[in-house]
C-alpha cells in the first residue's frame, strides 16, 4: 500500500512539474514567427476603422523592432478575443504580399496567423515593452 501511495504522490508530483514549467514558458515574438525581421517591407494597422501604413524603411523598422520585444506565453484557445473593448489589426508584408496577419487585444493577448500556413496561434502577452505606446501614438 506504501508503495502504490509513495508511486502516486511521485507521478502526481512529475505531473506538477511538468504543467508548470510548459505552462510558464515565455517566448519572445522572433521564437513565434517565422520570419526575418530585417524582410517587413510594409506594415499596416487598422484600428478603430482607420488604416495606418507604414513604408518607410525607418518607420516599419522601428515599428518591428518593437514587436520583436514583445514576450508572450502559450494561450488556451479562444481566450483571447474575449473581454477586450480595444484591438489592432497588424499586417506585415514582404515584398508587397502579405505574410503574417497579427490581432493584439487590449486584454493583453496576442493573434498570429501565417497566410502561407493559414495557422492560427493564440498567446498571453507577458511584456509589451513600448509596443503598446507605438499603438497608440499612431492613432492619435
Amino acid at each position: 500500500m506504501k508503495k502504490i501511495l509513495f508511486i502516486l504522490l511521485f507521478l502526481v508530483f512529475f505531473a506538477f512539474i511538468f504543467y508548470y514549467a510548459y505552462g510558464s514558458k515565455t517566448y519572445n515574438f522572433d521564437d513565434i514567427v517565422n520570419i526575418d525581421k530585417t524582410s517587413i517591407t510594409k506594415v499596416e494597422i487598422k484600428h478603430d476603422d482607420k488604416v495606418y501604413i507604414l513604408k518607410n524603411k525607418r518607420e516599419v523598422n522601428r515599428f518591428v523592432n518593437g514587436l520583436y520585444n514583445v514576450e508572450v506565453k502559450k494561450s488556451k484557445s479562444g481566450a483571447s478575443g474575449k473581454g477586450s473593448k480595444e484591438s489592432y489589426w497588424i499586417s506585415l508584408f514582404k515584398n508587397d504580399k502579405e505574410v503574417y496577419g497579427l490581432t493584439i487585444y487590449d486584454n493583453g493577448y496576442l493573434d498570429t496567423y501565417h497566410f502561407s500556413d493559414k495557422k492560427l496561434n493564440e498567446y498571453k502577452i507577458v511584456e509589451t515593452n513600448s509596443l503598446m505606446s507605438q499603438l497608440k501614438d499612431l492613432s492619435k
